[in-house]
């Protein structure tokens, strides 16, 4: 699966280091020329365990294949810069600028959106990217809203938190485990 602009409550990532700087300065240069599909991570979750779970999804694309995923719409970094900044509610100046004036050692493409018609056509909802931005900022829990899963999924995804596959140190595991059992609709492989 390729996805772009990945963002969650984990990690580092645009999100999360806006919210830092909006904090820490009060004013931030953003550039504002390349455009992209934001993608919360939670939602890219749910896709890949669609899929996992999907018998038709799996016979159709038998082979390895890539599938995009990103969330609905396009925006900039500067526009999405501003609606993280309204959503969190931070009174901080940004300004747009160019790529050129943003000086990096890699050159970044001036679009970045994928095309999710494969994921679409499997009739899933793929949330626009400012519905799933809003998410982010009301969630205080891992919540992957899993519809179906089979018993065999669940302890793939509790055996990978327990050896560290995902959380690198465990800390999640007894979260993550506790959630999937009370949450998800358990069905049979």
């Amino acid at each position: 699966i390729r996805t772009s602009w990945m963002y969650s409550e984990f990690g580092n990532n645009f999100v999360k280091t806006m919210l830092r700087l909006g904090k820490e300065r009060g004013e931030l240069n953003i550039v504002s020329d390349q455009i992209g599909s934001p993608t919360y991570a939670s939602d890219l979750a749910n896709a890949i365990l669609r899929i996992i779970n999907n018998n038709t999804y799996q016979a159709k694309f038998d082979t390895t294949e890539i599938c995009h995923y990103s969330n609905k719409g396009e925006i900039s970094w500067f526009e999405f810069a501003k609606e993280i900044f309204k959503l969190a509610k931070t009174d901080c100046k940004i300004n747009p600028i160019t790529t050129k004036q943003y000086v990096t050692p890699a050159l970044r493409p001036k679009n970045t959106t994928l095309s999710t018609k494969r994921a679409m056509s499997n009739e899933w909802p793929i949330q626009g990217w400012n519905v799933s931005l809003k998410k982010f900022f009301t969630r205080g829990d891992i919540s992957f809203n899993i519809p179906l899963v089979t018993g065999k999924e669940i302890n793939y995804i509790k055996d990978s938190f327990s050896f560290g596959k995902f959380s690198g140190d465990g800390r999640y595991t007894k979260k993550c485990s506790s959630w999937l059992e009370s949450n998800c609709r358990v069905g049979r492989a």
